[in-house]
């Protein structure tokens, strides 16, 4: 029997990142059918089998209100993944709703003055507990673990799982030259990037 998986990201656009990425095939590899749910995400794709559909969501407290009505609808899922704060928000209240297991996947941290998208005490709180409820933590580095565990209130029992972000192939875009020819930078200037 197949299981699937739900899949919150943040962004539409965050669809076949690194991170991301490495997940998906982490979970098609484990024989999960994926449904990858990000607002304005109801959109075609071509970087992974058929068994991986895209679908939409709205961060909204209507759109969860009406779904968590649909608990039949969400029981067909074996499993709940959502990236950082909102997203996670919405997989965690899903994932109680159905009685299954959630997994936080965890990029970025929202500390300080660096908001994301839970941007009010409600969803903040919504996000915490989800957070606090998931099963574990994928993070991109082991420096996230401190920051999660204070962002989150998680106990030093809570397990989390370094996968690095990187590329499952090749990188096959544009030679250097070509980029720096694109953006208008002189091949001897010096670039500094930080993401």
């Amino acid at each position: 029997m197949t299981r699937k998986a739900a899949f919150f990201e943040s962004r539409a656009d965050y669809f076949g990142r690194p991170l991301d990425d490495g997940v998906l095939r982490a979970l098609l590899a484990n024989g999960f059918d994926v449904d990858v749910y990000a607002p304005g995400g109801d959109l075609p794709q071509n970087l992974y089998p058929t068994n991986v559909r895209r679908c939409a969501v709205e961060y909204r407290r209507g759109w969860l209100q009406r779904n968590l009505s649909r608990r039949g609808h969400w029981r067909r899922y074996d499993l709940f993944l959502g990236t950082a704060d909102l997203a996670m928000g919405f997989a965690g209240a899903l994932a109680k709703l159905a009685g299954r297991p959630s997994v936080t996947v965890c990029d970025e941290i929202y500390l300080a003055g660096y908001e994301g998208l839970a941007t009010t005490l409600y969803w903040k709180k919504l996000s915490q507990w989800a957070m606090r409820r998931a099963a574990f933590t994928i993070i991109t580095d082991e420096v996230r673990i401190p920051l999660q565990r204070e962002y989150a209130s998680l106990g030093p029992d809570h397990q989390f799982l370094p996968y690095p972000s990187a590329y499952a192939a090749p990188y096959a875009g544009r030679t250097r030259t070509a980029a720096r020819q694109a953006l208008g930078i002189a091949e001897d200037d010096f670039v500094l990037s930080s993401t």
